[in-house]
This record gives structure tokens, C-alpha cells and sequence, in this order.
């Protein structure tokens, strides 16, 4: 089911990220997919705040992957970053920051966000993770798609949540 969001405003913007953070479980994986500037990066930051990470979210667009720890367990204790602009889906498929974080999806306690999810080969999803994640967590991937809205503030996001259940 699609649900198409208008953010004018940062404070939207933060109100729609807590949403989402809100139902997050252990396993999730959240694609970010749009254009460059369309919000991907600025929705992470605000997902990091409502799960109550302290330390600035940066896109790691040099690094390629990030780890934040959420302090609020039981049920989650890590939020891992990843952005994949600079990465060709060849790079992707070998990169071994990418692969680390791609079999740490399913981990006990982590959340996943990817940013540029249109580089992730069609094969990389669901990962080869440890422990291996079964058909059931196979609908724990959210997609979002950003785009610009008509006013240089606004981003349209689309959710589909499950995309990958069958």
C-alpha cells in the first residue's frame, strides 16, 4: 500500500521521521530512494533523533557506511547508515563496507537505511545475511521514494511498505 507524504518544513519533516522510527523492529531495512537533495539524508538525521542517537547523522557519501548506537534498548541498539552515491551497482556488489552492512541486516537489535537504493544490485535484496534472514522478515524492507515538491522547501515522499513480500 503507497502513502504519498508533502514535507514543507523541517519540523514536518522530523514529525514523519519519529512516525516511521516509531515502527521500527529489530531487522528493518529502509530504502531511500531519489534525487540528489530530495531529503534522503535530512529524513536519516531526524529517524536518528527519535530513536534518541545524540551524535550528528552525517552522510557517510565518503565512507560509505556508518554505525550509531541507539540508547534505547532492548529492542534496538544500532542504526546502521549506509549511502551509496558514489558506488556504481558493480562497486556495490564488491565493496566490502557495503557487504558487511548488508549482512548485518537481519542482526538481533539493528535497523538498516540505505541511502541511493536504486544502486543496490536487483540480487543484493534480501541480502545473504547472518543470521540469514527468513521469508518472513523478507517484508521488513520499507521503500521510500523522494522527490522535489513544487516549492524549493517541499519533498513528496512515497512509502510502500513490504515491497519485497510475496
Amino acid at each position: 500500500m503507497d502513502s504519498v507524504n508533502t514535507l514543507k518544513t523541517l519540523r514536518e519533516t522530523a514529525a514523519f521521521a519519529s512516525g516511521i522510527a516509531a515502527q521500527l523492529k529489530s531487522g528493518h531495512c529502509v530504502l531511500l530512494y531519489g534525487e540528489l537533495g530530495s531529503g534522503k539524508t535530512t529524513f536519516t538525521q531526524q529517524v536518528g533523533k527519535a530513536l534518541g542517537i545524540r551524535e550528528p547523522i552525517a552522510s557517510p557519501t565518503f565512507t560509505i557506511a556508518a554505525e550509531y548506537a541507539i540508547p534505547r534498548p532492548p529492542n534496538l541498539t544500532r542504526l546502521l547508515h549506509l549511502d551509496l552515491y558514489r558506488l556504481t551497482s558493480d562497486q556495490v556488489r564488491v565493496d566490502a563496507a557495503v557487504q558487511e552492512v548488508l549482512e548485518s541486516v537481519s542482526s538481533p537489535g539493528t535497523v538498516t537505511v540505505i541511502e541511493w537504493a536504486e544502486r543496490l544490485p536487483a540480487e543484493a535484496f534480501p541480502p545473504k545475511a547472518d543470521p540469514p534472514i527468513t521469508e518472513a522478515q523478507v517484508g521488513r524492507v520499507w521503500k521510500l521514494r523522494f522527490t522535489h515538491g513544487s516549492h524549493p522547501t517541499e519533498r513528496i515522499v512515497r512509502i510502500e511498505e513490504q515491497p519485497y513480500a510475496s
